[in-house]
């Protein structure tokens, strides 16, 4: 099986109404095949080292189970990200 990451471009949906250009791109999905959509709120949970959950390990947790049922690849994608949370405060400029 295939993976593919496509690039990520353009600005967040809804953030800045509707003067916004996204790319598009066609893809035909097979029986079995899955597009996973996420938001950076995902990649930005912080692990008790102080490093953000990432597109890395969110990759690699995705592949680790892409041949699973749907719903339990995602419980361990959640399980994943929940278990590199810590109470770190992230600071914001």
């Amino acid at each position: 099986m295939r993976t593919e990451v496509l690039p990520i471009s353009g600005a967040p949906i809804g953030w800045f109404g509707q003067n916004c250009v996204y790319e598009e791109k066609v893809l035909q999905l097979e029986p079995g095949q899955r597009l996973i959509l996420f938001s950076d709120g995902i990649l930005e949970a912080f692990g008790p080292d102080g490093e953000e959950f990432g597109a890395d390990r969110l990759v690699t947790s995705v592949l680790e189970t892409r041949n699973e049922p749907l719903q339990a690849s995602l419980t361990k994608l959640v399980e994943d990200a929940q278990a590199s949370k810590a109470p770190v405060q992230k600071l914001v400029d």
